[in-house]
């Protein structure tokens, strides 16, 4: 008897421990599944980044395809036809990155719930919301019409199935053995995420919300006078003074004044420092071999894997290298034989919210005096392990209703009641098509034409050729507006209020082989006052613009070298431009008045900035007190006239502003008007440095490594599920994001490429991360520490297989079946 109830027992517990190493722990995956050594993670560190040389059958391919992978495991693509170039860019791309690729999909159709449960249903709302899946569908719908964009499309897609389709258990991606899910066939579909995804990390943005309140406390005037979009002194992208010669003129604005009902609603999201981008080009008269050269770094999030992946396209009519999106099967940023080219942020206003009025059922708005049927999406959200869940998404002709009142949900810069106008929600044209001619172009013309087919998001595109032509073009949907329209809530029930259509793509900003030698862009304004239209106010600072622009005006036999040493730059503009007056105000300020009270290091530290190169150096003390110090006179500035606005939506104005009202400059006579005197300038420069010193000092100790600037702005690499083990702790890089170098926190160069247009055209690149997405592996972050060094690798573009596979070990042939 008591050897059966011993049995038992041990049964019991055998089989208890079954279920549970077999069995997912809320976030946490079946243990036993995760850990066995057969098909768990331990599997993961025998994934070669590079594949073995060798053959592989397929279907659905007509001739031999040659993938030829350099050391660094990226991959030079030779086919013979466009199809099969782009069932091997699939292919490729699907074997280093699917996970990325499917993870970024689903986000980008919010369909993240499917993938992690419960956590991330208020998301997958927000994106459905935004018109997110509604803005893909309608782009998918145009590519429909593309017979040979959908051609290439489908080719992709059987690429990146043929690898899935291969895979057993124990070669998924970590992720998938981590949170316990499978692999799902690609489509078209998720590529079309990609461009949603892009447009809505680039252009999904506007201060309306915030303005209103602040319109609502502080009169229009002051809210136009402290955000005005436009400085004086300020380098625009496009030269100033250029004649615009256009017979299209700008709507009128309606004559009487909207006041919004909704003012003091509440609100969640702002807009992170951070993202933007440098790109630029030198004529050949300013360069020392006579050949244009060029440069660009997009600054976006610091991601594990890399947002970026690198490969070479060869097939008749095309041979082209550079970088995509994983999920995207044309090159984004690259080069060819001929031109090369490269991308930064336009920041020009391509959202407008509506203040909307609905009827007590929520399914009819009021708009020209009648009232109009809502049209009703319902979004079908799929929860792991819970089911599927519905929202109505309510529609009206300027766009979806974000929510209403009665929702039990907010999530963003939207107030309920609310329209929103997005371009990226209108697609006039395919991005793939345009991807497809910049491809191949061979001139500015054709560039040109290929980015009019782009719609979302609106971009300045930098562009050298081997003839000798720099040029800069934006491109994209930009309403047409009356001035200032869209800085406020707009009034839905108006048709005044519509957008009038979009600017022509011919009349938007471009220079095609300036005078002054060379253009640029860093997400500053596009143009001077003499444009004719309205397209915004917020910008980004000139800071970055200026650096760049006064260092390529020095060039006159401009290198290579120049041109990565200018990404690495690390100045400090503000320094340069306030900081000795700032310690002049503050030793007379000190000079007057002896007995007042600093702390221990205060004098100590004023000599550290006085002395200071001015450079945002990773070892140095005093980028962090002067970038803290700078922070806190802005807040002391305008808490007083923010202070009414206690917990609703308000915004600070920017550096520039400040110090203008800081030296009595206007907008000064506004601010004084407002709170009853102009600032009392040194007394605040001396009580907000010593707030700093006490604050570092109190947090950090005294003044020390641990007060180097690396440690507060260092950028550091997230894995995308953000598990710090899979990330990078802070590195020590020059730079903030006001540098050249815009590095900060979890934002800095993404992909940084120079280019001599000669012939051949010889290109250098980096991004932080690896080609492979494994963290088993070497290849994960092998490129990260020559990032951090601001070294480069060479780009070599191939003409031939044969060429490709004379510097190159690895080849991978891909024969139809």
């Amino acid at each position: 008897m008591r050897t059966q109830i011993k049995f038992s027992f041990f049964f019991v517990l055998t089989i208890a421990t079954l279920i549970l190493f077999n069995s997912r722990l809320g976030q946490i995956p079946p243990p036993g599944k995760f850990l066995d050594p057969i098909n768990g993670i331990w599997q993961n560190a025998l994934i070669p980044d590079i594949p073995d040389s060798g053959e592989i059958l397929a279907e659905f391919i007509s001739e031999d395809i040659k993938i030829v992978f350099n050391e660094r495991g990226v991959p030079h693509i030779f086919a013979q036809n466009d199809r099969d170039l782009y069932f091997a860019a699939g292919y490729v791309t699907a074997m280093h990155r699917f996970w990325q690729m499917e993870f970024t999909a689903h986000a980008g159709l919010g369909r993240v719930s499917e993938i992690v449960g419960e956590r991330a249903v208020e998301f997958d709302r927000y994106l459905r919301r935004v018109g997110m899946t509604y803005g893909a569908e309608k782009l998918y719908d145009l590519m429909l019409k593309d017979a040979e964009m959908m051609t290439i499309l489908e080719a992709y897609t059987t690429g990146v199935n043929a690898w899935i389709s291969q895979l057993k258990p124990r070669q998924y991606p970590f992720e998938y053995k981590l949170l316990d899910y499978e692999p799902q066939p690609w489509s078209p579909m998720k590529t079309i995420a990609m461009v949603m995804n892009i447009s809505r990390t680039l252009s999904l943005r506007t201060q309306a919300n915030n303005l209103t309140h602040m319109k609502a406390i502080w009169g229009r005037d002051a809210v136009m006078a402290f955000f005005p979009g436009y400085y004086e002194g300020a380098e625009p992208i496009i030269n100033s003074n250029t004649e615009w010669n256009f017979n299209l003129q700008p709507p009128q604005p309606p004559e009487g004044k909207f006041i919004p009902q909704f003012v003091f609603e509440n609100l969640l999201e702002d807009i992170p420092e951070g993202i933007g981008s440098n790109n630029w080009a030198v004529s050949p008269a300013r360069s020392k071999t006579g050949n244009a050269l060029f440069a660009a770094d997009p600054h976006q999030p610091l991601n594990l894997p890399s947002m970026w992946y690198e490969m070479q396209l060869n097939a008749p009519g095309i041979n082209v290298y550079g970088v995509t999106l994983p999920g995207a099967p044309s090159i984004v940023m690259g080069f060819n034989n001929y031109i090369a080219w490269g991308n930064t942020a336009s920041m020009n206003f391509v959202v407008d919210m509506f203040e909307i009025e609905l009827d007590d059922e929520n399914l009819r708005y009021f708009y020209e005096n009648q009232w109009h049927p809502l049209k009703l999406r319902i979004e079908e959200i799929k929860v792991r392990g819970k089911g599927t869940i519905t929202d109505t998404v309510r529609y009206t002709h300027h766009g979806p209703v974000f929510y209403v009142d009665h929702d039990n949900f907010s999530f963003g810069n939207f107030p309920a009641g609310h329209a929103m106008s997005w371009t990226a929600l209108e697609p006039g044209n395919t991005p793939l098509r345009a991807l497809n001619i910049m491809n191949s172009a061979r001139d500015f013309s054709q560039f040109r034409e290929g980015l009019s087919n782009i719609g979302s998001p609106p971009q300045n595109y930098a562009f050298a050729s081997v003839d000798g032509d720099i040029a800069l073009q934006t491109n994209g949907l930009w309403p047409l507006r009356w001035k200032n329209q869209g800085v406020f809530i707009s009034d839905g029930r108006k048709a005044e209020y519509d957008w009038k259509g979009y600017i022509p793509f011919e009349k938007l900003p471009y220079e095609l082989n300036p005078q002054r030698g060379f253009i640029s862009s860093a997400n500053q304004v596009h143009t001077d006052t003499l444009y004719p239209f309205y397209y915004g106010w917020d910008f980004a600072t000139h800071a970055r613009a200026t650096i760049i622009n006064d260092e390529l005006r020095q060039l006159n036999n401009a290198t290579i070298k120049d041109m990565k040493a200018l990404q690495l730059n690390a100045s400090n503009h503000e320094a340069n431009k306030w900081l000795d007056a700032m310690i002049d105000s503050v030793s007379s300020f000190l000079q007057k008045h002896p007995d007042h009270q600093t702390e221990v290091q205060f004098y100590d530290i004023i000599d550290t900035l006085k002395y200071w190169n001015r450079q945002n150096e990773a070892s140095q003390i005093a980028p962090t007190v002067f970038i803290h110090w700078r922070n806190e006179i802005r807040k002391e500035l305008w808490e007083p006239i923010l202070e009414p606005l206690k917990d609703f939506p308000r915004l600070t104005p920017n550096l520039d502003i400040s110090f203008q009202v800081l030296n009595h400059k206007q907008p000064a006579d506004v601010y004084a008007d407002l709170i009853g005197h102009y600032p009392g300038t040194a007394e605040i420069f001396v009580n907000s440095l010593n707030r700093v010193i006490s604050k570092l000092s109190q947090e950090n100790g005294p003044p020390g490594e641990n007060w180097h600037w690396w440690r507060f702005n260092g950028p550091y690499l997230s894995h995308m599920l953000n598990i710090p083990s899979l990330g990078t702790g802070r590195m020590k890089v020059d730079g903030s994001s006001l540098s050249p170098n815009a590095v900060m926190n979890a934002f800095g160069p993404s992909w940084r490429m120079v280019a001599e247009m000669s012939q051949p055209v010889k290109v250098w690149g980096i991004y932080p991360g690896g080609q492979a997405a494994n963290p088993a592996t070497i290849g994960y972050n092998a490129f990260t520490n020559d990032w951090t060094e601001g070294n480069y690798y060479p780009l070599k573009l191939y003409d031939t297989f044969e060429e490709a596979a004379a510097d190159n070990e690895t080849i991978l042939w891909i024969k139809s079946k």
